[in-house]
């Protein structure tokens, strides 16, 4: 079975670079596929799975519109916020009251950093 690898790979058999795509036997393709650590060979990255060699790389999304927090990934929320205090206090308010204990701490950070940051004159 023809895969794609999501992490390095290496059995006394074959040794496999990440992002790489080989022909291995069926049972062992099966297995990595299961423990989530390859996708059959050209799985788009779209749906979280490891990139086709030589795909093209995604954009960073565009900045929501309105005055809800989104509901998104890391980049989506920071997009959103901006440079904006208000926006960033009301992002981490969000954050922490859905996620509790669970929320992302890269986030949490970030819309920390901004809040403490001096204010531009």
């Amino acid at each position: 079975m023809r895969i794609t690898m999501k992490t390095l790979y290496a059995s006394p058999e074959r040794s496999i670079a990440a992002g790489a795509t080989a022909d291995v036997p069926d049972d062992e393709a099966q297995d990595l596929i299961d423990r989530g650590f390859a996708v059959p060979a050209g799985a788009d990255e779209a749906d979280g799975q490891a990139p086709r060699p030589g795909a093209a790389r995604k954009s960073p999304p565009a900045p929501p519109d309105g005055d809800e927090v989104p509901d998104g990934s890391i980049a989506v929320v920071l997009a959103w916020v901006g440079e904006d205090r208000d926006r960033a206090a009301k992002a981490l308010d969000v954050e922490r009251a859905t996620k509790g204990d669970r929320a992302r701490v890269k986030l949490v950070e970030d819309l920390t950093k901004l809040l403490e940051s001096e204010q531009p004159e």
